[in-house]
């Protein structure tokens, strides 16, 4: 400890002694751990934390499995969802189902990814929906659109 505290005193001398070099070593230190605190940030918003929704962590996405292990493609039936929302491993229980639409709005047809959620799945993700009615999730709380793959259910675990 005491060598600790000698080498720190003849470090403060030299300080001292050379301000050029001091305010160098002071200004190169303030940059480089600026630098790497902004660096850190943009990977860690773009790349750790992509999902401004709250709770991102505990939001997971329930696949059906056949005997083979095989991802079941048709999705859950609306009993199935209303069973998924009895359990008491989930905090809640919403659906959505992805398809391809086609939109001719222009000269040329276009392919689209439509996404059908229930009326519900705003309010899990923590996100205000400004479209719908505030009331309609209460007055709802079935999935409001299947198709006929079905919709994927996305459990919410508690805390």
């Amino acid at each position: 400890m005491q060598s600790f505290v000698s080498d720190l005193r003849h470090t403060l001398r030299e300080f001292r002694a050379r301000p050029t070099f001091t305010a160098t070593a002071v200004l190169s230190l303030a940059l480089g751990v600026g630098a790497t605190t902004a660096v850190f940030s943009v990977i860690y918003a773009v790349l750790i934390n992509p999902y401004p929704y709250r709770d991102a962590e505990h939001i997971v996405e329930i696949h059906l499995l056949d005997p083979q292990g095989n991802d079941r493609v048709t999705g859950y039936s609306g009993p199935e969802i209303a069973q998924l929302r009895q359990l008491k491993s989930f905090d809640g229980v919403v659906a959505m189902a992805s398809r391809n639409l086609v939109t001719t709005d222009g000269n040329l047809p276009e392919d689209v990814r439509a996404l059908s959620i229930s009326a519900d799945f705003p309010n899990y993700l923590g996100v205000p929906c400004k479209i719908l009615p505030a009331n309609l999730a209460l007055a709802s709380p079935r999935p409001a659109i299947y198709n006929a793959n079905g919709p994927h259910a996305i459990g919410i675990p508690p805390h």
